[in-house]
């Protein structure tokens, strides 16, 4: 809500729809109520994406510096893809010195903040070229990934690279939404979804939302002081290291998991609450946001009921195919 306030702060319903979207996603409310360490990702990612934010408006302080500096060892601790935070960071100190920031002030407050985040998480990097002569232990991810469903054949199994990655689009965006498994669906890597007249009814916001961001680029300059710009900059590439980083890793694995998206989930729904409420018209913009809302919270409840009752089938629909 507050990066949301942040990027929009003249359309606060539009902070309450990004708040909406991320609260009322089925799979992001069941990987929330797990032990994991994709939920302590998710908030350092969206805490350092909210301090950018602030520095993009009001400028990088000395505080605000160590405070960036944290977070991004927070997550570089948590998960490597927390180092998708690093070129991030260097993006804004970029738009900064373009903005007219001291050149001086941003290698200062630039050093603050990545020998805080070295401080931080350093000693791990030490401590994997220790026990595994590696900085990041790469050798034992592989080994310990080695047992899981591999990309390779399923690429043959689907005629192709073109029909894994559409098989992976389709997948990806339908796990984001809703999906879930036991543990001899998870073995086998098979998801369990919700009928697919839902997921059809979510394309259909999303394609309203790409509509919507397409409107408001032609706009931009007139919707947005360059601070707002250069903050959804920011979220434009942070969505697109951490889409970049979940292809890498599916054109290996087999691992059609939207979850792995859920670092960015920031930046997604502040995205979406812009393009899906920039396609209407103003006095349409609130009535239609909370219709979406309640779709999502009646999408939950069919999700609770399917989890609960065991009744959703394996896909294998024409639409999320087998």
């Amino acid at each position: 809500y507050r990066g949301g306030r942040l990027l929009f702060p003249a359309d606060p319903s539009a902070a309450l729809l990004a708040l909406g979207l991320a609260a009322l996603t089925p799979t992001h409310i069941a990987i929330t109520s797990t032990v994991n360490n994709d939920v302590l990702l998710e908030v350092f990612f969206s805490a350092t994406l909210v301090l950018l934010i602030e520095a993009m408006q009001g400028g990088l302080s000395r505080r605000s510096a160590l405070l960036i500096g944290m977070t991004i060892g927070g997550a570089i601790l948590t998960k490597a893809t927390g180092l998708l935070l690093l070129p991030v960071f260097g993006f804004a100190v970029f738009l900064l010195y373009r903005s007219g920031s001291s050149r001086k002030d941003l290698l200062r407050n630039g050093a603050v903040t990545l020998g805080t985040a070295l401080l931080v998480s350093g000693w791990w990097f030490a401590r994997n070229q220790a026990l595994y002569g590696q900085l990041l232990p790469l050798r034992l991810f592989a080994s310990d990934f080695g047992h899981t469903a591999q990309a390779a054949p399923m690429v043959d199994a689907l005629g192709g690279w073109s029909g894994y990655l559409m098989q992976a689009g389709l997948w990806t965006f339908c796990s984001f939404w809703a999906v879930y498994g036991t543990a001899r669906d998870a073995a086998k890597g098979i998801p369990r979804f919700l009928p697919e007249q839902i997921y059809l009814l979510l394309g259909i916001a999303g394609l309203c939302a790409g509509i919507g961001l397409a409107r408001v680029h032609f706009q931009r300059k007139a919707l947005f002081s360059a601070a707002q710009l250069q903050g959804i900059h920011l979220c434009f590439l942070t969505i697109f290291l951490v889409g970049m980083a979940y292809i890498a890793f599916i054109m290996k694995y087999f691992q059609m998991q939207g979850r792995y998206l859920f670092p960015a989930m920031l930046p997604i729904t502040a995205v979406f609450a812009l393009g899906f409420r920039g396609l209407l018209p103003e006095r349409w913009k609130n009535p239609a946001s909370a219709l979406l809302l309640v779709l999502l919270g009646v999408i939950c409840l069919a999700f609770l009921q399917a989890v609960s009752m065991g009744t959703v089938s394996v896909a294998r629909t024409s639409i999320l195919g087998t």
